[in-house]
């Protein structure tokens, strides 16, 4: 991956067996890769470390914070 994301790192993100567990399709080609990290404004370059994509908002993350400031 040398620390960025690219097309062919999403193609075989879908080819795992987690993911293919929900999918219908066995695999994407890498256009409909590009199309999609399109769609999804992603941007090509360097990966950033502790990047949120879902949950820092939830109930007991709040929380945790809060106290954690307090």
């Amino acid at each position: 991956m040398n620390g960025y994301i690219q097309a062919q790192d999403f193609v075989d993100y879908i080819a795992t067996p987690h993911v293919q567990e929900n999918l219908k399709a066995q695999t994407i080609s890498i256009h409909t890769a590009h199309c999609w990290l399109k769609w999804l404004d992603w941007r090509y370059g360097c990966k950033w470390n502790g990047m949120y994509v879902d949950g820092h908002e939830w109930e007991d993350v709040v929380t945790y914070r809060m106290e954690f400031s307090e």
